[in-house]
This record gives structure tokens, C-alpha cells and sequence, in this order.
């Protein structure tokens, strides 16, 4: 989300503070389905992403990954959020800074 949500790259959503104010919570859940389901509830607080119809490549002269993609099939989260955070990185669309686009 860091870097491919326009709303958290762009700095006017603070991943970190909602995170933090929610780790309590987080670590009463008692089971992976209500530590799944607190991810997700976390992941709909921010507004939905609009992204793009299909994968959006990046073009040859132009540094856009983070991380390999592979990478999202260890996350630990449920199937659900998974899917949301892979489109996401596959399909986001570039946010306008003051220097770089």
C-alpha cells in the first residue's frame, strides 16, 4: 500500500498511525480468520483505489517495482485481501509528485 495506493503514497492517509492504533486488536485475535478478517477491515478504511482495465507495464526506461511480484504469495493474509493487494501492485495507477510521476 506504501507505495502503490494513491492515497497512502501520496501521504494524505498515515498507514502507520492506523496500524499502530490497531495492534491491539490485532493481537487479541484469537484465530488466522479474525486476524484475516482485521487486515481486510484494515484495508477498507482506506478509499478503494482506482486502477488500471488491465496489468499496467511499466516501460523500459522506467523503475516502478518495489518487489517482485512472487513476493505477494507470502503474504500472510487471507485469499481475500491477497487478491485486492496483487491488483493493486499489478494494476495501480502512477500518483503525480512535484518531481517524479
Amino acid at each position: 500500500m506504501e507505495y502503490y495506493h494513491p492515497k497512502v503514497a501520496a501521504r494524505t492517509i498515515d498507514r502507520d498511525s492506523v496500524f499502530v492504533a490497531n495492534v491491539p486488536s490485532i493481537l487479541k485475535a484469537k484465530n488466522k480468520k479474525e486476524f484475516d478478517s482485521l487486515m481486510d477491515g484494515l484495508y477498507s478504511l482506506v478509499p478503494a483505489p482506482k486502477l488500471a482495465p488491465n496489468y499496467n507495464l511499466p516501460e523500459e526506461d522506467t523503475v516502478m517495482s518495489v518487489f517482485p511480484v512472487k513476493e505477494t504469495a507470502n503474504y500472510t493474509v487471507g485469499a481475500k485481501l491477497k487478491q485486492k493487494l496483487v491488483n493493486l501492485y499489478e494494476q495501480h495507477l502512477p500518483v503525480e509528485r512535484k518531481y517524479i510521476t
